[in-house]
């Protein structure tokens, strides 16, 4: 049995049990109604310890129809709605809790958020956030529903908004958000076009937290769009600084102007030797020079792969057997490359936010690994 289960089987016995408790002194009469009403409650908790999902929905149905008093078991049944995908019942249910006019007010949040939950699973993003706004005006604090907005606005790229949300959830968490920041900075500065207002909010991101590798990369473009390429070979020596396993990044975003930043990339490569480095750098050049300027590349390099997964990529660019390139370029297709420190899933290709737990800034290579 998961988690929701057991969490729905201890709200629905509190409920439902604690006035049948109360009624223990009544007169027998009225036992006798209580034990009417707990018959099909019980067997809505058989059907749940069975996970016969479905029956069990039916036998809390009917007991929510003999307690029809008690907001909490629509509560449990719209959650349970919810978690089998049926979001038009939830819907309903919660809807017509909000239209009862004697509902308690410690409740009606409570069903509020609800509602809100139903209409982001359903994917009516638009409803779940004015839903959130309902709730976040009466309390601005209300730390679920500022989680659930973040999550929408970045969904949405709604960079100002989520920028927004994310100044409140410190207030209310307490804790460094810095990173997060810097990186919707950036995702609001790319927005705007080249020029000295994109310019000031990539500065500000990285005065933020100098750890954001995105930014450090849109300084570097902006420098490089410039031609100030002295500019950009300092922005890479301080990206090098803050945030030195993204250095091997550098190939990849600017394939162009590789022979312009050779000298520094070469530096880094005697500096830190990254296989992940030196295999995007020749990538690239194989891609826009061809095989000799890539194998002179290597020779400079004096490149030897040092584990397997780079041995593969190195096959990929390399090997004179035609069968074993192809199936290594084939492998190259789809084996991962980054992980997320925070989730530990694996990607392709580079994600400044992980797209299983939505971190930013997480992803680290997995060519450097063994």
């Amino acid at each position: 049995m998961n988690e929701f289960t057991l969490v729905l089987l201890v709200v629905i016995l509190c409920v439902v049990l604690w006035p049948f408790w109360q009624n223990q002194a009544q007169d027998q009469s009225e036992q006798k109604v209580d034990d009417e009403r707990l018959r099909p409650l019980l067997r809505g908790i058989n059907y749940l310890l069975n996970d016969d999902s479905e029956q069990a929905l039916q036998a809390l149905l009917q007991v929510a129809r003999m307690h029809t008093e008690t907001a909490e078991v629509y509560l449990a049944l719209g959650d349970m709605f919810r978690q089998k995908g049926e979001v038009g019942r939830a819907v309903r249910i919660h809807q017509s809790l909000l239209a009862r006019p004697d509902l308690e007010s410690r409740l009606i949040l409570e069903t509020q958020f609800a509602l809100a939950k139903d209409y982001q699973s359903g994917g009516f993003l638009d409803r779940a956030i004015k839903q959130y706004d309902k709730i976040l005006h009466v309390k601005w604090n209300h730390l679920p529903a500022l989680q659930a907005s973040l999550r929408i606005y970045e969904q949405t790229a709604s960079w100002n908004e989520a920028l927004s949300c994310l100044d409140l959830l410190r207030q209310v968490e307490e804790k460094d958000v810095s990173l997060h920041r810097a990186y919707l900075l950036v995702e609001i500065a790319l927005l705007l076009p080249l020029g000295k207002e994109r310019h000031r909010l990539l500065e500000s991101a990285i005065a933020t937290n100098n750890n954001c590798q995105h930014a450090w990369l849109c300084l570097i473009e902006a420098s490089i769009h410039d031609h100030d390429f002295p500019l950009a070979k300092k922005m890479i020596s301080n990206m090098f600084v803050y945030t030195p396993d993204m250095i091997e990044l550098v190939p990849v975003y600017f394939p162009d102007v590789l022979d312009e930043l050779y000298d520094e990339l070469m530096r880094y490569w005697l500096i830190c030797h990254s296989q992940a480095l030196a295999l995007n750098w020749m990538d690239v050049v194989h891609d826009r020079q061809g095989e000799l300027a890539m194998l002179a590349l290597r020779d400079a390099l004096v490149f030897k792969p040092a584990f397997l997964s780079t041995h593969l990529r190195y096959i990929a660019l390399t090997s004179k057997d035609k069968n074993l390139r192809e199936k290594a370029i084939s492998w190259k297709k789809t084996v991962t490359n980054y992980c997320c420190h925070a989730c530990g899933v694996r990607v392709l290709s580079m994600r400044w936010q992980c797209p299983q737990c939505h971190c930013w800034g997480q992803m680290y290579s997995l060519l450097d690994e063994v």
